[in-house]
């Protein structure tokens, strides 16, 4: 007698019900072993091999790579790499402490503020993520120069001189990482907040606990996961940070990613980028392994009602400060009737008018759009299905486990370490075909490795909203599986994959390291352009249009909150 299981509300074979949740996952698995997983596993590997005389791969095993990686050379100790790497730990660590001091009062601000009001406030914490960070490093660098506000208050106290910037500095770099970092921060620790038992703390204050006793007992144990969170999405990413360092600290203000970066651009030494490499994979994996053992499910409500202080209220209002100020600089320098800097004058719409007219920046909006839209298409087909076999099929408990470690690495790991892979698996298929080629195929590949992974976690937080009953009671009607699926699953769905597509189509238009790396001078996208111009002064008209990919995210990112937290039915 065929081994059978209860699915469904029926006893169906279970090799068969394996078989049915292996096809479902295995093309969304699939991409991502070939260019996520492969690529981190194979850094290991591809360290141990030599740098040819034209900077092709050559299979003679070598310790070079990794003895200079950590600081041994021929010639003696070196310590300008361990020197990068401390440079980058202090960084991260700075970045994921400040995060967490703003990101903690600001989410128990929101979290007591009503419900009515709740989601809008967390939609204003993320919508800076879907800026682009190449422009927000930019807003960061006008709001800084020699003309604004904060440098002439610097001159004024002798911290700089007079008729110079604020950056390249330390102090540049540190609230450009910081700002791109917070929202992060604000929406990880607002999910363990919100579901916090409030009358833990009015208890140890009725036994005369000193409020601070109380806060820590009642508040910052409870909140330890988001709390873990919040530090692991906020340190991995800064380890592997090369574009905020790179436009407000200069040179001399390198982090590791840069040199990442760099070896598997122009330097084009794969086995010493891939030694580097595995000091980011260190701090990745652990990372990892524990943001996937937070299982997607819903949320219990906590008890008692969340009450802020003045001072949640200031560090709320600081931190949307820190995440609004660049882009409202951009908003107004593309209104300023000067070419550079902020000076207002009298508005313009000029450089509005002059998108319109630009056929290169016509031709930059289009790839970029091209590119968002095409892998948006394939990461929600793919992660749909890869969610749909995780949530409705039994998966044995380890493997289940493997997955959901594999689907979290793209959103821990460093952008420079994921691209890095994309590259060296790109450069592995082109022995195959001319399709891997840099250009559009090679970015939108690139492209749906990360968005998968971010759709799957959108749909699968659907499916464990809505339950099972519609789908029995169909099934209990005689209805097929593809019935079922067309009528009852794929409806019930439809917020969360619309909420998912969002979330992939917005991740696309922000991303910058991965076509950077992946681009061909005639697939050039927005972000690359400039990132490329951004040295000398970018033109207005990019200004405007900045401003433009601004508003189309200001209306997309709470349309997804909206959708994803939009009401289920059924038990």
């Amino acid at each position: 007698m065929a081994d059978r299981t209860a699915w469904m509300g029926r006893m169906v074979d279970r090799r068969r019900l394996s078989l049915r949740a292996a096809l479902l996952a295995s093309p969304a698995l699939a991409w991502m072993a070939v260019l996520v997983v492969l690529p981190t596993l194979g850094f290991g590997v591809l360290a141990l091999m030599t740098r040819g005389p034209q900077g092709q791969v050559e299979a003679t095993p070598t310790l070079e790579h990794l003895r200079r990686a950590i600081g041994l050379t021929d010639a003696g100790f070196a310590s300008d790499t361990l020197r990068i790497v401390a440079r980058t730990i202090a960084v991260a660590t700075f970045t994921s402490a400040a995060c967490i001091a703003l990101a903690f009062p600001t989410a128990i601000w929101i979290a007591s503020r009503p419900a009515a009001r709740r989601p809008m406030l967390l939609a204003l914490a993320a919508i800076p993520l879907g800026t682009n960070i190449v422009i927000r490093s930019y807003a960061w660098m006008l709001l800084l120069g020699p003309d604004s506000p904060a440098a002439r208050l610097g001159a004024a106290i002798g911290l700089i001189e007079p008729g110079a910037s604020l950056h390249p500095s330390w102090l540049a770099v540190s609230l450009g990482m910081v700002a791109a970092s917070l929202p992060l921060a604000v929406i990880a620790l607002y999910a363990s907040v919100e579901r916090l038992d409030w009358r833990l703390f009015d208890a140890a204050r009725d036994l005369h606990a000193s409020r601070m006793r109380a806060a820590v007992h009642g508040i910052v144990i409870p909140a330890w996961p988001g709390l873990a969170a919040a530090f692991t999405l906020t340190f991995v990413p800064a380890l592997g940070s090369f574009v905020i360092p790179d436009l407000l600290g200069g040179a001399k203000h390198w982090m590791i990613g840069h040199l990442v970066q760099q070896q598997f651009g122009t330097s084009r030494n794969w086995p010493y980028g891939a030694a580097l490499g595995l000091l980011l994979v260190a701090g990745t994996i652990p990372a990892a392994v524990m943001l996937s053992r937070r299982r997607v499910g819903a949320a219990e409500a906590g008890g008692g009602t969340p009450r802020a202080s003045t001072g949640a209220g200031c560090c709320a209002a600081a931190s949307l400060l820190l995440l609004y100020l660049p882009i409202v600089a951009v908003a107004i320098a593309s209104f300023a009737s000067t070419r550079t800097g902020l000076s207002l004058g009298a508005p313009t719409l000029e450089w509005y008018r002059g998108v319109f007219r630009d056929a290169r920046l016509l031709e930059l909006a289009t790839n970029t759009l091209t590119l968002a839209i095409v892998s948006t298409a394939i990461a929600t087909t793919l992660g749909t299905m890869l969610a749909l076999s995780l949530e409705r099929f039994p998966w044995r408990p380890g493997l289940r486990s493997t997955i959901d470690g594999v689907l979290t690495l793209p959103v821990v790991m460093p952008d420079v370490l994921l691209a890095a892979g994309v590259v060296v698996a790109l450069g592995a298929l082109r022995q195959v075909g001319d399709l891997f080629e840099p250009g559009m195929a090679a970015m939108v590949a690139g492209h749906v490795s990360f968005q998968i992974a971010f759709v799957t976690m959108v749909v699968r937080a659907r499916l464990a909203s809505v339950g099972t009953g519609c789908e029995e009671a169909a099934a209990d009607l005689h209805a097929s599986g593809l019935t079922r699926l067309v009528r009852v699953t794929l409806p019930l769905l439809a917020p969360g994959i619309a909420g998912g597509a969002m979330l992939a189509f917005t991740l696309s238009l922000d991303d910058f390291v991965i076509s950077f790396m992946t681009a061909s001078p005639s697939s050039t996208t927005l972000p690359v352009h400039i990132y490329a111009s951004v040295r000398r002064g970018l033109r207005p008209e990019l200004h405007a249009l900045s401003t433009i990919l601004f508003l189309v995210t200001l209306v997309i990112v709470p349309l997804t909150h909206r959708l994803a937290r939009r009401p289920t039915i059924g038990p």
